[in-house]
């Protein structure tokens, strides 16, 4: 508005004061607002957005556009007002009214992705206003909101080890990661440790051991940062057999999903002691002269890490000969095989064998034969294991006399032969000095006496069979008949 005073001289003191009056205009400014002011947002969560246009000019200010790309962190856009349309993510407004001296509200909502990407700590979302008095320099509201997501988490072993084994000491670490823009409170976690692991100490960040079970409560994982749970626990003495590995499994529970907890787990082979024993196949009750036996030698690894350069000795009996058909590699040197380097595979068996002869004329005093190998593991070189097998024996060799008195005294009246019974089948044949054949018999019985023979030395040929299929063994000697007979 602007006024003028004129002054005329016919009547100076009521001057006139023309005046001109009009409107102003000038350009509009814009801000971008979430209703409620979150001071965070998470997964899910439904925002509605505020752009306000302000003209504070005595003009209605025409034709202003006004653009909003929405971030894709945003999805499910709707409610738009004053006529927008959505193309792809992006809202538009064109020739839109602001009043003089007032204000125009866009506004839509939209909803935050139910998985934010890692390392997403904020969603900014920037609107364009162009007003025509000035369209090469558009206002850019723009509104910024901390992201709250839910944690992740990870276990781990301090040193990532292959294996362990008995009397192992083992640092755990129970990673906590918040890849949002807020800190996260409240958050508790809990870890059963298993059975096969013991002595739990060194619990970090306030932590609290009941039983076998750690609980940490009301913790705090930094906005865009981490927070790291440490304990450690040793591997028990003797795990049980069959043990292959040791699984340890953390319950992370935050306050965003109470429900459903993150299970963060680490699984971690075991190394054990191997175990032997020995075994003859077949499992004989008895054995006899001559038996060829195969003997085994069975490593078992109860564990989930193949066993390596472990060691077998088997010093044989003086009862064994012929030994053959040595596995895997042994060597026999002198009466002992020994096997070295050997691999046991992870929760599996290993079976060393040879063949060995009992030897024949075995001593009447000999009862049984026993045979012991020393199987040494590489975990505990100076404690092998001493698996044996025993087997009694039956006395089996013949004893053939090489005098006989058959003078009815009721002592020595018959050709006996010890040991014939143990025999399946046998015939016997006696001459004389010329080769007359004087006796024969089929399955002889100890039962020749020599009747109608003169006093004398005889021959014999004996032939046995230990089984009904297997071969003929031949003996051969003299037999001396004396019928008057002095001590």
């Amino acid at each position: 508005k602007n006024v003028a005073s004129v002054v005329d001289p016919i009547d100076p003191n009521n001057p006139q004061n023309p005046s001109v009056e009009v409107p102003t205009e000038g350009k509009i400014t814009a801000t971008k607002t979430i209703v409620g002011n979150p001071s965070s947002v998470k997964p899910n969560d439904v925002l509605t957005y505020n752009i306000t246009l302000t003209n504070n000019f005595g003009t209605a200010k025409t034709g202003v556009t006004v653009s909003d790309a929405v971030p894709t962190t945003l999805t499910n856009i709707n409610s738009i007002s004053n006529g927008g349309t959505l193309t792809g993510n992006t809202i538009n407004w064109s020739a839109l009214t602001v009043p003089a001296n007032g204000t125009l509200v866009l506004s839509f909502t939209a909803t935050v992705i139910s998985t934010l990407p890692a390392g997403t700590t904020q969603i900014k979302n920037v609107a364009s206003v162009v007003d025509p008095i000035d369209p090469n320099n558009p206002e850019l509201p723009e509104v910024v909101v901390p992201t709250e997501g839910k944690i992740t988490s990870t276990k781990t072993i301090v040193g990532n080890p292959s294996s362990v084994k008995p009397n192992d000491v083992l640092t755990y670490n129970i990673t906590l990661t918040n890849n949002f823009g807020t800190a996260k409170t409240g958050v508790t976690v809990s870890d059963a440790v298993p059975s096969t692991l013991t002595n739990i100490t060194g619990i970090s960040n306030g932590g609290t051991l009941t039983g076998n079970t750690i609980n940490w409560s009301a913790l705090t994982v930094p906005a865009n940062g981490s927070l790291t749970l440490s304990f450690q626990a040793t591997v028990i003495p003797t795990l049980p057999a069959g043990t292959t590995q040791i699984k340890n499994v953390a319950s992370v529970v935050d306050p965003i999903d109470p429900n459903n907890p993150e299970l963060p787990e680490v699984v971690v082979p075991t190394e054990g002691k191997i175990t032997a024993t020995k075994t003859i196949v077949g499992n004989p009750a008895s054995v006899k002269s001559g038996e060829v036996l195969t003997y085994n030698i069975t490593l078992t690894n109860s564990f989930g890490t193949a066993k390596t350069g472990v060691k077998v000795s088997d010093d044989l009996p003086i009862q064994l000969q012929n030994i053959t058909n040595i596995n895997n590699g042994g060597t026999l040197t002198g009466s002992i095989i020994n096997w070295n380097n050997l691999t046991v595979p992870a929760n599996g068996t290993l079976i060393l064998s040879f063949n060995a002869t009992v030897k024949v004329n075995l001593p009447a005093s000999t009862t049984s034969i026993r045979n012991t190998a020393i199987v040494t593991d590489p975990i505990d070189p100076t404690n092998p294991d001493k698996p044996y097998v025993e087997v009694p024996t039956t006395i089996n060799d013949l004893f053939i006399p090489n005098l006989y008195t058959p003078n009815g005294d009721g002592n020595n009246d018959t050709f006996v032969i010890r040991g014939l019974e143990m025999f399946a089948e046998n015939d016997l044949i006696i001459v004389n000095r010329w080769g007359n054949e004087v006796y024969k018999q089929k399955n002889y019985q100890n039962n020749w006496t020599g009747e109608g023979l003169n006093e004398g030395t005889y021959y014999y040929v004996l032939r046995v069979k230990d089984t009904s299929g297997s071969n003929w063994k031949v003996y051969k000697g003299y037999i001396t008949l004396i019928r008057v007979f002095s001590k």
